[in-house]
């Protein structure tokens, strides 16, 4: 197996541990790592695949815990709208201008939530108002579209709704598993998810399966604050190293 494999192997692993304790971050793992050994372009329709596969696991299994009300009236009508806006501009963007771009988001993004939740552990459980989720949501359906990780952008208002950490995991797994399925099919619409992509989805699979038996593990025995603060501390470090490395 190539080097360059073996390193998405151990991304993607580590994603899913991710997303399934915390019921996002996943495709920010596996894209912002991977993106120093394959293309973002060539990234994003390889590990799409992978997260309908672990959300429907999450939905499958938690289904009980899903809070419907949440999610049709607010968070899925606006982030819906967001992501067909990504997926247009992914399908004109060029490699060479999303790496430094994706880089930067991760720094931003990084930034600001590490001293929110180093200032304040009771920074995500505060409300906000109507426009400014509107912003956020539709912000993160834009870049679910354009990186396939807008997921902390949702989750910065969907925590305020949802702090049961079981229902905010379970309920944010099914709006990833149909938001993905819709960019699957756009994918396979645009020709960028392939036989060549299915096969290197096809190779993951046990870093899926070990993933998701970890992460559950995980999730009932870690702080969901602390697991989020280390995981958003080693984003931005990954994301400088995209940014200004080679």
């Amino acid at each position: 197996m190539q080097p360059a494999l073996i390193m998405l192997f151990f991304f993607v692993f580590l994603a899913n541990i991710t997303e399934t304790v915390a019921g996002f971050g996943g495709s920010i793992v596996a894209i912002t790592f991977g993106a120093h050994y394959y293309p973002v372009a060539q990234l994003v329709p390889v590990f799409i695949p992978i997260n309908v596969l672990l959300s429907a696991y999450i939905v499958v299994r938690y289904r009980r815990h899903i809070r419907r009300d949440e999610l049709i009236k607010r968070t899925l009508p606006v982030t819906a709208l967001g992501i067909i806006c990504g997926f247009a501009l992914f399908a004109t963007w060029h490699d060479d201008r999303l790496k430094p771009l994706y880089g930067l988001f991760v720094i931003c993004l990084s930034v600001f939530q590490v001293l929110r939740l180093a200032r304040d552990k009771q920074a995500l459980q505060r409300p906000i108002g109507k426009w400014t989720a509107i912003i956020w949501l539709f912000s993160g359906g834009l870049l679910q579209g354009l990186f396939s990780c807008g997921g902390p952008l949702v989750v910065f208002c969907t925590t305020r709704t949802l702090p049961d950490k079981l229902e905010f995991r379970s309920t944010m797994s099914t709006l990833w598993l149909i938001l993905n399925s819709i960019l699957v099919v756009s994918h396979l619409a645009l020709g960028t998810i392939n036989l060549e992509t299915l096969k290197l989805s096809a190779t993951m699979l046990p870093a899926l399966a070990i993933g998701v038996v970890a992460g559950d593990w995980l999730h009932h025995r870690i702080s969901q604050h602390n697991f989020r603060l280390a995981t958003y501390i080693l984003l931005c470090v990954a994301g400088f190293v995209l940014l200004f490395g080679s």
